[in-house]
């Protein structure tokens, strides 16, 4: 659910701007605070999820974000870019949901 939530953030939107790396032209960035525009679609197409393992009981954890190494440059910002959260916002939009699954299941 996060990693839908996130994914339909991500929207392609502002003018075309420059031509990018692959000779296409690059839309202009989103406006800092907001999820990130699609460029390429490569940070959006990174968002996956994977289960492990953790802990003493080793209960299985999913963990959702991207693969993509500037996906976190987005998320938090450095000192030359300004956050584009994407992942926390997802998850906080969604929580409500997943609270209310987690109410609806007998754990044992």
């Amino acid at each position: 659910m996060v990693e839908r939530e996130a994914k339909m953030s991500m929207k392609a939107g502002g003018a075309l701007g420059r031509i990018g790396p692959r000779g296409g032209y690059i839309r202009e960035p989103s406006a800092p605070g907001t999820p990130p525009h699609v460029q390429l679609g490569a940070l959006r197409a990174s968002i996956t999820h994977a289960t492990t393992h953790r802990g003493e009981t080793n209960a299985p954890v999913e963990i959702v974000g991207p693969t993509a190494k500037y996906g976190a440059v987005h998320e938090f910002g450095s000192r030359t870019h300004p956050k584009r959260p994407f992942m926390r916002p997802a998850l906080q939009r969604i929580a409500p949901q997943i609270k209310r699954l987690f109410a609806r299941m007998k754990l044992k």
